[in-house]
């Protein structure tokens, strides 16, 4: 065997050597792919939270203009007291 066999024998071609090496990590296909994915779960919990804490609003003040409702014909809850008009 000559010395240019073996040499041949174990050296790498371009295609094998262009693959070597580090990547950006915003280039890789699964990254891209991993980030859209986080971006669309964190998307949807806000408008889900946004939507929770609106009817919770809403539904506090719905309770809160009927208890004005109801005070003015029933005794004070926070003092005891009866109404007087």
């Amino acid at each position: 065997m000559a010395k240019n066999d073996s040499d041949q024998a174990g050296a790498m071609s371009f295609a094998a050597l262009k693959h070597i090496g580090f990547i950006d990590p915003r280039q890789r296909p699964e990254r891209r792919r991993a980030v859209a994915l986080a971006q669309l779960i964190a998307t949807i919990a806000l408008i889900l939270s946004i939507a929770v804490a609106a009817t919770v609003v809403s539904i506090g003040i719905a309770h809160a203009g009927a208890t004005a409702s109801l005070s003015t014909a029933t005794p004070s809850a926070a003092t005891g007291a009866p109404y007087f008009q």
